[in-house]
């Protein structure tokens, strides 16, 4: 059980607890960075409710897992946008409508701090009353942006890093590779699920390598080359993911430089990051100060 996901063993040692009980929590909320194994333990521990076998992403459940779409269960996939009472109104109709008696149905919302704080109130009255044999499955990538009442009702498991060993034993499982393997490590700050995505496609690795050459580069560009990098993370092409892994990568090399000499730009950078999550600030002036201040 649960075999195909590699460490969180409390986490899973508890849901494991909960499958073989079939004494299942109302909500389950996943808590961590992105790409360290919470959607795939949650798809795994639905399957395994639903299905009593593990997650196969080519089966007709698995499939209907992916898009989000299947008899039982109702889903909100991270889709960029933000989730609005609408939605929660969706939820409970559906739950309304559960499925057959004796079978559990599920409620899955990918990355729950998107709801608005009108949808989050809302949301929380649900949770208030509570439907029997209907389970809310969630994640989280900012626990803090969510209502502490919210939190407070739901079963709340908080995934950390892997150890680097660990991930690195992972991947040298699968790539037989020691070179590839210290790259997928580098590029994927030992996040798991970025690296065996970054195994699969060829051009998700290529863009990991380019935007890690730029934030690499950084010290030896001169006001000019910054700001023209600047203009480039600003485009449209460049997605809200790529320029996160871009400052991810900026604070690795700001660390390499010196964690107490560039102390101050650290902290300046972990407040760009959040603007960037929050607000529709111009990404080219903000990204230009903090080129300025490096």
């Amino acid at each position: 059980m649960f075999q195909a996901i590699v460490g969180h063993d409390r986490i899973k040692d508890q849901l494991k607890s909960d499958l073989e009980t079939k004494n299942f929590h109302q909500s389950y909320l996943f808590s961590g960075p992105e790409h360290i194994g919470k959607m795939s333990l949650l798809r795994e521990f639905l399957s395994l409710v639903r299905t009593q076998v593990s997650f196969d992403p080519e089966s007709v459940f698995g499939r209907q897992v992916m898009v989000g779409q299947g008899p039982g269960f109702i889903s909100f996939l991270d889709d960029g946008e933000t989730l609005k009472v609408d939605e929660v109104r969706k939820i409970v109709d559906f739950v309304s409508r559960r499925t057959a008696e004796g079978e559990v149905s599920f409620c899955v919302i990918e990355h729950l701090e998107r709801m608005t704080r009108s949808a989050a109130n809302a949301f929380l009255k649900v949770l208030e009353e509570p439907s029997e044999r209907f389970v809310y499955l969630m994640t989280t990538r900012e626990e803090k942006k969510l209502l502490p009442t919210i939190r407070s009702r739901v079963q709340f498991f908080r995934f950390t890093l892997l150890p680097g060993k660990a991930v690195e034993s992972f991947l040298l499982s699968r790539v037989k590779n020691e070179v590839m393997v210290q790259e997928l490590m580098k590029l994927s700050a030992g996040r798991i699920g970025l690296a065996l995505s970054m195994m699969k496609d060829a051009a998700l690795l290529d863009r990991m390598r380019e935007l890690y050459d730029y934030a690499m580069l950084i010290f030896e560009k001169d006001i000019v080359d910054r700001f023209h990098l600047a203009e480039h993370l600003s485009q449209k092409e460049v997605s809200s993911a790529e320029l996160s892994q871009f400052l991810m990568f900026l604070a690795l090399k700001l660390k390499q430089e010196g964690t107490q000499r560039y102390l101050k730009q650290l902290d300046r950078l972990q407040e760009v990051s959040q603007l960037f999550e929050d607000t529709q600030v111009n990404r080219r002036l903000v990204l230009e100060d903090l080129f300025l201040g490096i």
